[in-house]
């Protein structure tokens, strides 16, 4: 599949970094912290996927095991979309 949108967020409201990917009408947020996600994070998502996209939030992808290396699950699960890599969702 080609994704046409891959983007790492920052999320000011849980200070912490998201990987959103996807094509037309449905995106994927992968959260290393499976959390729910922000009101402002979902409008931000919807903003650049555009009216009427589906927002799936992952409960299933790597969690990290502090507080700290969200950026660094965030930058590899944008890295792993890219390159093709199988994501379970």
């Amino acid at each position: 599949m080609l994704y046409v949108l891959v983007k790492v967020l920052f999320s000011p409201v849980r200070k912490h970094w998201l990987t959103v990917y996807g094509a037309p009408k449905c995106v994927y947020v992968l959260d290393s912290l499976a959390g729910t996600m922000s009101e402002d994070t979902k409008t931000a998502v919807r903003t650049m996927s555009g009216k009427g996209t589906r927002v799936l939030c992952s409960k299933t992808c790597t969690q990290q095991t502090n507080g700290d290396d969200c950026g660094c699950f965030a930058l590899a699960f944008a890295t792993t979309v890219v390159l093709g890599g199988m994501l379970f969702f």
